[in-house]
């Protein structure tokens, strides 16, 4: 709907037809806005790869290179829109480990995927990622159970609080640092935008 620099689409888009064995159809048509040379893509190999494969496809992303192993291929992955990874981490871990904080791998205190989000975010490698994107707050416990009190830390006062779904849906909102999940929210990954003095902040966050 909107013509933005560029997309990310990490362990995504997962809308696939098992009964026709196809992607939908706005993946492929449609008006779209953003053109799709601009469209790049992580996902984890366990994470029904075949089926984002035929997504990717449908996307038109095979144009800009084929899927590249990170662990093989170091950046800029042969300058491909397509990138995945084989890295060893727990079942549960799979599908958030391209990008959810909890979930994403380390190496002696390290994520192992920074030069790959660089890479995506077109972010020079001797730049600090720190220095051209607001630092993410800390909020806790992540995930979190529907109907559970969530904390946000950060070390400056929070203004104001907004919840979203993986849509942009605008769930709640509330003043301070301090909100509760509320009860029978579907289980899924969330963001919260965080108004901290002048800077707005987004975070990720997991409800089970």
């Amino acid at each position: 709907y909107y013509s933005v620099h560029r997309v990310v689409c990490f362990s995504g888009p997962k809308d696939f037809s098992l009964h026709d064995y196809l992607p939908p159809v706005w993946v492929h048509t449609g008006d779209w806005k953003t053109d799709k040379s601009r469209i790049y893509a992580f996902t984890h190999t366990s994470d029904d790869y075949l089926f984002q494969r035929e997504i990717w496809d449908s996307l038109g992303l095979n144009k800009y290179g084929p899927p590249v192993n990170v662990a093989i291929q170091a950046s800029p992955y042969r300058s491909s829109h397509q990138l995945i990874t084989s890295a060893s981490v727990n079942v549960a871990d799979i599908h958030g480990s391209t990008i959810l904080d909890a979930r994403s791998p380390k190496a002696q205190g390290n994520y192992i995927f920074e030069p790959v989000w660089r890479y995506l975010l077109n972010i020079e490698s001797s730049t600090s990622i720190k220095s051209q994107i607001d630092i993410r707050f800390n909020v806790s416990p992540n995930p979190v159970q529907a109907g559970q009190q969530v904390l946000i830390h950060h070390s400056f006062p929070i203004n104001s609080v907004e919840f979203f779904d993986i849509s942009g849906r605008r769930i709640d909102s509330v003043t301070g640092p301090v909100f509760r999940i509320k009860p029978g929210l579907t289980a899924g990954i969330y963001f919260i935008r965080a108004r901290i003095g002048r800077q707005t902040v987004i975070s990720s966050l997991e409800v089970y």
